[in-house]
Parts: structure tokens; sequence; C-alpha cells
């Protein structure tokens, strides 16, 4: 039976509505510019980063069994 991992993200959404571009210029104005704001335009953008994140961690898990196979096997 496999591991199930959970992942709780708290991000913001949609911010491309009048909140979200008060905030963004609000926090420019003090030199806080708020990283990656970019993927946060929509619920479907924050499913799609989330996706391709997990994803990668799934080929970088992969990978290091892989690694660790052949170092095993070596002994």
């Amino acid at each position: 039976m496999g591991t199930v991992v959970g992942l709780v993200v708290h991000s913001q959404v949609n911010m491309n509505d009048r909140f979200g571009k008060v905030m963004i210029a609000n926090l420019e104005t003090r030199g806080c510019g708020l990283a990656g704001v970019q993927h946060c335009q929509s619920l479907d953008s924050q499913k799609a980063r989330c996706d391709i994140t997990c994803n990668i961690l799934n080929i970088l898990i992969l990978i290091s069994y892989i690694r660790l196979y052949f170092l095993l096997s070596l002994c």
C-alpha cells in the first residue's frame, strides 16, 4: 500500500480583481513586490501550478529511488 501525502497551500488567487490589484499596488509602494503573483491569476492557474510541481516532485522522488537502488546493488 502506498503512502498518501497531502499538501495545503495558502496562496492568493484572482489577483486581477479589485482587491488583488489594490493589494499588489500597496505592497509595491512599500518596496515589497509579491513574487510569483503572475501564477495567481485564477484558481485554474493555481491548480496547474500545483500539477506541475507535483509532477516535478514525483520525478525527483523516482530519480532518488533509482539512485538508491543502484547504490544498494553495488554493495
